[in-house]
């Protein structure tokens, strides 16, 4: 099978396990990037399977090295200017897949607009609460 690396940044723990439960067992390998890599929630992750690795948005490198070798990516962040941070990160390293989690602002819609490269549909992408997108548009 084809990498099926996916990479969890700024989950909180209850999405982490969630999406570590439904990912593993559909044969997809998860990795956890986080600031507390020895914390209970990453103990928790861990011991369903995924490896857990120490990374900090504001650590370029550190997002760097987490994002290396993945093939999809689950982001979630404080805000828009981290979101757009790791939306250029995530398009740096090549990774096929990107889903995100925001709140819902005219900041989220613009986000989305900008990673899916189409700014035609505002209202209809207000209303999708998380949704993949592809980051072909999303400059460097």
């Amino acid at each position: 099978m084809k990498n099926r690396l996916i990479l969890l940044i700024g989950t909180t723990a209850e999405e982490g396990e969630s999406l570590t439960r439904r990912l593993i067992p559909r044969g997809f390998d998860v990795r956890l990037a986080t600031p507390a890599p020895d914390s209970p929630f990453a103990q928790s992750i861990r011991s369903l399977g995924a490896e857990v690795v120490g990374a900090d948005l504001d650590d370029r490198a550190s997002i760097d090295a987490a994002l290396r070798g993945c093939w999809g990516v689950f982001g979630a962040t404080e805000s828009t200017q981290q979101q757009l941070a790791l939306i250029r990160m995530v398009k740096a390293a090549d990774v096929e897949e990107f889903a995100c989690r925001l709140p819902r602002t005219s900041a989220d819609v613009t986000i989305r607009a900008e990673v899916d490269g189409n700014d035609n549909n505002r209202e209809g992408l207000a209303n999708q609460r998380s949704r993949p997108g592809r980051l072909a548009e999303v400059p460097a």
